[in-house]
């Protein structure tokens, strides 16, 4: 994922420059670039108020340099490949307009095997739109209530960066640590 560089040792687990800055950060680990990138979620989330992936990715990837129609398009659609679908419209969801479901199994279809469970004994609620709004404008819970959304949504991002063919189950699994090892 891209993020941008700040100082050294700005992000847990980034590594020295080298000398000169670059444009981007490099990581130890995938695991590590992962949590910088939902700690950055997670400020667009309570700081300023970035509740749908429209509103992130139009920050993550503002129109001045990137196609952002285009990249909430692809990330969209690589949430719906998990399971979280999309209804017809434009409105935002509201929390009392999503429906619960249970947490992505091995047993859902899927075009590439999802992430195992989270270890819960709670069942965790998912935002899934209906008839009334779009994947790219409902409101999405807190990272913390809805955590296979959240790790959905920065692995389609990562591919959307990356190209989706270079973002396999190895990239996934350290995505999912990275997302434990900012909330746990």
């Amino acid at each position: 994922m891209n993020i941008r560089y700040r100082s050294e040792g700005y992000w847990q687990g980034q590594a020295p420059s080298g000398g000169r800055p670059p444009a981007f950060c490099r990581f130890y680990d995938l695991k590590w670039g992962f949590r910088a990138a939902f700690r950055l979620m997670l400020t667009y989330y309570e700081r300023y108020h970035l509740d749908t992936v429209e509103k992130i990715v139009s920050r993550w990837a503002p129109s001045s340099e990137n196609d952002t129609k285009g990249y909430i398009a692809f990330v969209v659609n690589e949430l719906g490949k998990r399971g979280f679908g999309a209804g017809q419209g434009r409105a935002p969801l509201t929390r009392q307009q999503t429906l619960i479901r249970t947490p992505l199994t091995r047993q859902q279809p899927s075009i590439r095997p999802p992430l195992p469970p989270f270890p819960s004994k709670a069942r965790l609620p998912v935002a899934f739109p209906t008839q009334e709004g779009n994947m790219d404008t409902m409101t999405l819970d807190h990272p913390r209530e809805n955590p296979r959304l959240w790790i959905a949504l920065v692995v389609a991002m990562a591919k959307m960066e990356c190209g989706a063919k270079r973002i396999g189950l190895a990239e996934e699994k350290a995505c999912e640590e990275g997302y434990h090892l900012l909330f746990d």
